[in-house]
């Protein structure tokens, strides 16, 4: 069961900076390389670089490249590079009518906002996974590739798909090691700190009755236990089906203590917790990202 149209062989995939700054525009023709070896055409935006110290561009021109993308004839728009900025184009696309034909999206990190647009304000379903700039210097594994030319070529089997499985989780909480489950939900989600940010906004992430995925970057364990803290207290977690933690990468750290704070602190909410809890590696900033879907109902599995 295919999810979207993915098109043609040669269809185009419009490629934008909605957020971070793109550093090395000399890396666009090896990228549009491997898509093309793939089977598609690039489309990339106007406004694609610019001239501010950490964001893509101006708000204004990084929605014009959007709204475009949007209501192109192209079937799938993938973000260059998360980074930080694309919930400042939120009010700017609330004004538009949704395209009478759903885009497919995929990305993640800084993106999370654009997925809870879409998801919760369009009803579209999106992918949460690599961005373009991942086709780059073996920053994904073997396997993550794999994955995702097969996503590109194939679409994504949504009846069939069993996160458990595919996603290879660890239980990670006692809820999570002494029950079996058949947990049939819509997952959400994305990065933890944009998450957080979305709180008290039109765009705050609803998870009733979902699978909440997290993970995060470079926040160190302190960060990470008040983020936690603050979405306990906003009362995001209190009717979840089920929680999964992805990495949770400092790369800004010693290599003897790195992560270790962060995995204390995560393994002391999830124990505090009456849901299950999982655990995956295949699932952040690090070298494993695979592709999963948001807004679509999911199986979650565990016999």
């Amino acid at each position: 069961m295919k999810t979207l149209d993915f098109g043609e062989p040669g269809s185009v995939i419009d490629v934008l900076a909605p957020s971070g700054k793109v550093v090395d525009p000399t890396t666009f023709q090896h990228c549009e390389m491997i898509i093309n070896e793939w089977g598609y055409q690039v489309s990339w935006s106007k406004n694609i670089i610019g001239n501010h110290a950490f964001l893509s561009n101006t708000i204004t021109n990084r929605f014009e490249d959007l709204k475009k993308a949007l209501y192109s004839p192209s079937k799938m728009i993938w973000p260059y590079r998360g980074g930080s900025g694309s919930a400042e184009l939120l009010p700017l696309l609330s004004t538009l009518p949704a395209p009478k034909t759903q885009k497919i999206f995929l990305g993640f990190s800084d993106l999370t906002s654009l997925h809870l647009f879409f998801n919760q304000q369009w009803n579209w379903i999106t992918f949460h996974g690599p961005v373009v700039k991942q086709l780059l210097n073996e920053s994904l594994d073997v396997h993550s590739l794999i994955l995702l030319k097969h996503f590109l070529q194939h679409g994504f089997d949504l009846k069939n798909y069993n996160v458990y499985h595919e996603l290879q989780l660890n239980d990670y909480n006692s809820a999570a090691k002494n029950n079996h489950f058949n947990i049939q939900a819509p997952m959400t989600g994305g990065n933890l700190t944009v998450i957080c940010h979305t709180l008290g906004t039109s765009n705050q992430i609803i998870s009733d009755h979902k699978i909440l995925l997290l993970e995060d970057v470079n926040e160190p364990a302190y960060k990470i236990r008040r983020m936690l803290t603050h979405l306990s207290q906003a009362g995001i977690f209190s009717k979840v089906k089920a929680v999964i933690l992805g990495n949770f990468i400092e790369y800004n750290r010693s290599e003897p203590m790195k992560n270790y704070d962060t995995e204390k602190e995560l393994f002391e909410f999830s124990e505090s917790q009456s849901f299950p809890v999982f655990k995956t590696d295949k699932i952040g900033h690090g070298k494993q990202n695979y592709v999963v879907p948001f807004n679509s109902t999911v199986q979650l599995i565990k016999t």
